[in-house]
């Protein structure tokens, strides 16, 4: 009659063994009720605690045959109490596995959620990060082809200032040879002026041409166009027929001189 008690005593010191071995693995990873865990730590230790509640129904189920043995073999109440006992603790063991497992299953849903709404978020941001390095290749297209045009541009500009330096050599020696001929003009212009007083100052001579007058001398002066000029003149018959004059004239820088001779005809 002992022989049943003491199996049943050694299969309950087996299962609080199962138990605590697993107790022990489960502390080893930290209390999860206490301190943050995984998926992955909250989906082992609800493994275990299956494992758990799988040997405690064990348990139970040979604790009652071995009860039902002993009340049919009339054992010592003693040692159904003691088997009873045992059962109880299986039982309380089994039923704070259930509850162990409940919380586990409730926060590895939790955690799961959770994932999943950390992965929508990552594709969002994937999809995000997508659109941003679209408009970065966008971006770094756009200045690249910014900076084509610009040493486009620049090359064109380039173009430019040597076309406006050929243009300003081009209109320095314009300029040069306008400068050039307008002193010549300027300086034609003035001995023209000067020209002209020279000749009003010589037409301003008179003489007499007749044989009696003899030698005659003549002097003048004219302006014009604001110049100004000098004439002296010689002249005299030399025959009843023939006078000679001669006249010099100056203006200015310019000089001039004539020699005349008048032929009676009749």
């Amino acid at each position: 009659m002992k022989a049943p008690l003491l199996t049943t005593l050694a299969l309950a010191v087996s299962v609080n063994a199962f138990a605590a071995e697993t107790t022990h693995v489960y502390e080893g990873k930290g209390n999860i009720y206490k301190t943050h865990a995984t998926l992955a730590d909250l989906r082992t230790v609800e493994t275990e605690l299956n494992k758990d509640t799988n040997g405690n129904s064990v348990a139970l189920k040979i604790h009652d045959g071995q009860i039902k043995d002993l009340q049919a073999n009339k054992a010592d109440k003693t040692e159904v109490s003691a088997v009873n006992r045992r059962v109880d603790v299986v039982a309380v063991q089994a039923n704070a596995n259930t509850q162990n497992i409940k919380s586990v299953t409730e926060r590895t849903t939790n955690n799961t959620k959770a994932i999943q709404d950390h992965e929508t978020r990552i594709n969002n941001n994937t999809i995000k990060g997508e659109s941003l390095e679209y408009a970065t290749k966008d971006l770094q297209k756009r200045a690249t082809q910014t900076d084509y045009t610009l040493n486009e541009y620049g090359s064109k500009l380039d173009s430019y200032g040597s076309a406006h330096d050929a243009l300003a050599s081009n209109m320095a020696q314009y300029q040069n040879r306008t400068d050039s001929r307008l002193d010549t003009l300027e300086s034609d212009v003035r001995q023209a002026k000067e020209a002209a007083a020279v000749a009003l100052a010589v037409a301003g001579h008179q003489f007499c041409t007749d044989l009696d007058c003899g030698v005659q001398a003549a002097v003048s002066g004219s302006t014009i166009a604001g110049k100004q000029a000098l004439a002296v003149g010689v002249g005299g018959a030399v025959s009843e027929n023939l006078f000679f004059n001669a006249a010099f004239s100056q203006s200015g820088s310019t000089r001039g001189g004539v020699v005349s001779a008048t032929y009676r005809l009749k």
